[in-house]
């Protein structure tokens, strides 16, 4: 099994709209307030304007703690992939009630999310992901909470 540590390399400051008419399969973008700051280590820490959204059923970020996740569906095996290939920046959101329904579609999704890095990508032989993400530091947060959230647009 390959292990990958993600770098803390300098995040691009242009934007990354990802959206499934650019075939990443993603249903949601957050847009984040663009923020500046040093996680920590005191590096810096640039938050792009938009960033892939990964919606779970009773899983946040908590401060300061690591969130292991395995990702085994395909549409969020890309959006792993593409991640760490650039910024390692993921959204967390809940699901709202009645997900079930709709899950492979569109489920409701609650309008406030947060924004963690992906610390750890270890990659398996099947094409899954175990990832550990954590919420990023308060002195990088700024105002890191998604001021919308809206469905990715069809493609």
């Amino acid at each position: 099994m390959k292990r990958r540590k993600c770098k803390a390399a300098p995040i691009p400051p242009f934007p990354l709209k990802l959206t499934r008419r650019t075939t990443f399969g993603y249903r949601y973008r957050m847009d984040v307030s663009p923020q500046s700051g040093f996680g920590d280590n005191l590096e810096p820490i640039r938050i792009p304007s938009v960033i892939p959204v990964f919606p779970l059923p009773n899983v946040v970020f908590f401060p300061r703690t690591y969130l292991p996740l395995h990702i085994f569906e395909t549409r969020y095996r890309r959006m792993v992939r593409d991640a760490a290939a650039s910024h390692q920046m993921i959204g967390m959101v809940l699901l709202k009630e009645g997900w079930e329904t709709d899950y492979e579609g569109t489920p409701p999704i609650f309008p406030i999310g947060a924004v963690g890095r992906m610390v750890t990508v270890q990659a398996l032989s099947d094409g899954r992901f175990n990832v550990h993400g954590r919420e990023l530091p308060p002195d990088a947060r700024g105002r890191r909470r998604a001021r919308d959230l809206p469905e990715a647009a069809p493609g």
